[in-house]
């Protein structure tokens, strides 16, 4: 099992942002999202190193996208 974790600082807009990659059904990876305190934590597990890599480029394009849109 390969894991991967991610601390974030914490909004509302990011949190609703991953939603819909947690419930992305996909039995060679999962994604946990929770709060805590003022930061966002992402924990991402998977069977094989491809998919974890797979999925971490996908959530932090995601991340990225989301910090280019705040700042403006």
């Amino acid at each position: 099992m390969y894991t991967a974790k991610i601390t974030a600082p914490y909004s509302e807009e990011l949190f609703e942002a991953l939603i819909p990659e947690r419930n992305n059904k996909n039995d060679r990876c999962t994604l946990n999202i929770k709060k805590s305190g003022s930061k966002l934590l992402i924990e991402l597990k998977s069977k094989d190193a491809t998919a974890l890599r797979a999925f971490l480029t996908g959530i932090t394009r995601l991340l990225g996208i989301y910090e280019k849109i705040r700042s403006m």
